[in-house]
């Protein structure tokens, strides 16, 4: 039945006049002649049934065999671009072309096919043969992952299917009518050369068990195809001429990768020896041949090929390079007017230092805003420029036409009508192009955002298929830097959200491998940010990327000595945010912004944060050390934050010494925080206090409330879970005559402000 409606299809759109008589109830097939239907509802009809055996064709619910999408893509190839070149067209030597359209095809119509054509094909870039029905038989190496992507069950890939097939109808008795296909034919034919080596040696390599090199085989074969197909069939020329230039860069990216992969099965001494010479000649890999040819695709508006793009990328994420990342960087970092004189994208650089003083990022900001005041002032004194010339071009005129200079008195001679519509003309000429640079710069501003967002796109990929790569830590200070550069602005929105996205989500794995220097440069550069944090989510982010790059640095430590180094810098570094944010009130951290790291940590790492709020305690959890109250009150919220990751570690830790060493730190812990609470009951319930704040409490009933509420909870934690935890929290607060004087001073204060606490 489908083979049948698709059949049915095809002799609508050779015949759509006979069709419509015969599907006509009622109505005799010869009363259908040519006058019944109009050129334009022929086309209509046409296009329509191209329509429907594409959505037939890609109808994964039903079960379409190979031979139904072969079928389908080859009549529109066959029809897209080529007509018999004789009269009879059952000679021709193209199947599809035995019958001649009735009435010819117009340039609408050929137009909506080769379109439809790139479209449906991109379509099938991303249709696995394993969604198909079964009718086709059985599945091979072919249907593994992802190299069941974009082709037959056979193997067979289908962009290079219709490249072959445009060959094919090229050299039999046809009439080419693909507009330029005479001059981009030698490229094909050259083209389809290496999408065959690239089919044989994918199925080689997936025959021989190496699945990830014949995914990145399959991968470029997919883009040189489509590549080619656009070259062919897309109706701008200078689309058509710029892909043909990028053709041959996707085959010498295979040509880089075959020779890659075959060094790797050489002896270690020969493939010591090719590497060093290949870094002494300064060759491109592979893999940053394809990242700077996927950033040129990323300019189009193609949405097919931004996809392909994207799937072409994921086998190649495990061979990133330092300069393949730094092409990336480059895109993010551009801004309006920082290309070079060649067109590439500057500024590839990682820059962590730029990221790390907020003040200076504040500079930059409003230095470009001195830029853009400047700019528009030079436009409008432009513009005064040439209304000034338009004046005097009249007035000269005027002189002219009357013989005579302006009066010496200095009044002008009124204009006639004539010279009144050469003024207007001259003005609205000016403005005219005023608004045409206004609708430039937007539009460059429109692209711009487009491009990063397409670029961010792939480092999504990169850091969802690769997270433990070392290269992540090269990435994220320039994630993080555009996440601040779009926050505010409401024409950068999308491409904020979309960086925070990224920066947010959770990875499965952390990077090791990298300079640690690096990563507590990135780490300092994140936490001084946060204290600066223009809002919670921008703060909630922050957090993540330091409890991420925390993570990786203390797996990054390989030995005691690292840890131990590592672990003492991390704490340092959070020190200080923690001296900002207790000293400082305009400070943006906030003991949340730690809790991700508390989560994020082994057991046997978190002890850094258990450091960390004995400090805030030791410190600042006592009256008078915080810049007010509400800051003491976060140093017991820190603690808390701190002591909610007691249920994870007593059930996660397998190691009895991390498991104690944490007891032992939890047991110092929760005396800090008893003799805390101590001096800020004695404190508050003093005479000093009501002096404190000229008569008002400065530690009033309800802030008290909180300390002795954050109390409670983290000795809920700690006895509640684990044996050793509990052991250490009644050991620390065991009765001592000075929390008996707390309580005793608490009882005997005043009655209001007893029944204050009470009641809280």
């Amino acid at each position: 039945a489908i083979v049948g409606y698709v059949t049915y299809l095809q002799e609508m759109y050779v015949r759509p006049q006979k069709a419509q008589a015969q599907a006509a109830a009622g109505v005799a097939a010869h009363s259908m002649d040519k006058s019944n239907m109009s050129v334009k509802a022929v086309d209509k009809q046409r296009t329509w049934a191209v329509d429907q055996m594409i959505r037939v064709a890609r109808f994964a619910q039903l079960p379409i065999t190979d031979a139904l999408t072969t079928n389908v893509l080859h009549f529109i190839v066959a029809h897209a671009g080529f007509s018999p070149a004789s009269k009879d067209s059952k000679k021709c030597g193209v199947a599809e072309l035995a019958t001649v359209p009735e009435p010819p095809l117009s340039d609408n119509t050929r137009n909506h096919m080769c379109t439809s054509l790139i479209s449906f094909v991109g379509d099938l870039n991303r249709f696995s043969n394993q969604a198909q029905g079964s009718a086709d038989g059985e599945a091979g190496a072919h249907s593994v992952g992802r190299l069941a992507l974009g082709c037959s069950r056979s193997g067979t890939v289908w962009a290079t299917s219709a490249i072959d097939k445009l060959l094919e109808c090229a050299s039999k008795k046809t009439t080419a009518v693909l507009h330029g296909f005479s001059s981009c034919k030698p490229t094909l034919e050259e083209m389809a050369k290496v999408l065959h080596a690239m089919a044989a040696k994918s199925a080689a390599y997936a025959a021989a068990g190496a699945i990830a090199n014949a995914q990145r085989v399959r991968g470029l074969e997919l883009l040189l195809g489509n590549v080619c197909l656009v070259g062919a069939c897309w109706t701008n020329k200078d689309v058509r001429a710029e892909f043909l230039e990028v053709a041959p860069e996707v085959a010498e990216c295979y040509k880089r990768l075959e020779t890659q992969i075959d060094g790797e099965a050489k002896t270690p001494k020969k493939r010591s020896k090719e590497e060093k010479k290949e870094q002494e000649d300064g060759d491109p890999k592979p893999v940053e041949v394809l990242v700077d040819v996927i950033l040129s695709f990323m300019t189009k508006d193609l949405h097919f090929l931004r996809k392909l793009c994207d799937q072409v990328f994921v086998p190649f994420t495990d061979l990133m390079t330092a300069d393949a990342v730094d092409a990336i960087i480059g895109v993010l970092k551009t801004k309006e007017g920082d290309d070079a004189e060649d067109g590439a994208v500057v500024e590839a650089e990682m820059d962590v230092d730029g990221m790390m003083d907020v003040d200076d990022d504040s500079d930059v900001s409003m230095a470009d805003d001195d830029d853009d005041q400047e700019q528009l002032g030079a436009v409008d004194e432009e513009l005064r420029r040439k209304i000034e010339e338009a004046l005097g071009n009249a007035s000269t005129s005027l002189g002219n036409e009357d013989g005579g200079d302006v009066s010496a008195s200095g009044e002008e001679e009124e204009y006639d009508d004539e010279q009144m519509t050469v003024f207007d003309d001259k003005l609205a000429e000016i403005f005219r192009h005023k608004k045409e640079q206004k609708l430039a710069v937007r539009d460059l501003r429109i692209s711009l955002i487009n491009f990063k967002l397409r670029a961010l796109d792939l480092v999504d990929v990169f850091l969802t298929k690769q997270p433990g790569n070392p290269l992540m830590i090269r990435l994220l200070p320039t994630v993080v830097d555009l996440a601040k550069a779009t926050s505010g602005d409401s024409r950068t929105k999308p491409l904020h959200d979309r960086t925070i996205a990224i920066l947010g989500a959770r990875r499965p794995k952390y990077p090791t491998g990298f300079d640690s220097e690096a990563g507590l440069a990135l780490l300092d550069a994140v936490h001084k940010r946060a204290r600066r944090a223009q809002d919670k989510p921008e703060l909630a982010m922050l957090g993540n990327v330091a409890a991420f790059v925390t993570r990786a640095l203390m797996d990054n430590a390989q030995t005691d000595e690292a840890r131990t180094a590592t672990s003492d810098r991390v704490v340092d570094i959070a020190k200080a945010s923690l001296a900002d944010f207790m000293t400082r009130k305009s400070s943006q951290i906030h003991a949340d912004f730690f809790r991700p790291a508390t989560e994020k940590l082994l057991p046997s790492q978190v002890g850094i944060f258990w450091r960390i709020a004995h400090v805030a305690l030791a410190d600042y959890g006592r009256p008078g050390q915080a810049v007010n109250v509400y800051r003491q009150v976060q140093a017991f919220a820190l603690a808390e934050t701190v002591v909610a990751s007691v249920p994870r570690v007593a059930s996660e830790s397998s190691d009895v010494a991390d498991t104690s060493a944490l007891a032992e730190a939890a047991e110092r812990l929760l005396r800090e925080l008893q003799a805390a609470v101590c001096e800020t009951i004695l404190f508050a319930v003093s005479d000093e206090n009501k002096a404190a704040g000229s008569g008002k409490l400065r530690i009033e009933p309800l802030r008290l409330k909180e300390m002795l509420m954050h109390l409670v909870e983290i000795a809920r934690r700690c006895i509640a879970k684990d044996d050793v935890f509990r052991q250490a929290a009644q050991r620390a607060f065991a009765p001592s005559d000075k929390w008996t004087g707390a309580v005793a001073a608490l009882s005997s204060a005043s009655t209001v402000f007893a029944l204050k606490i009470f009641r809280a």
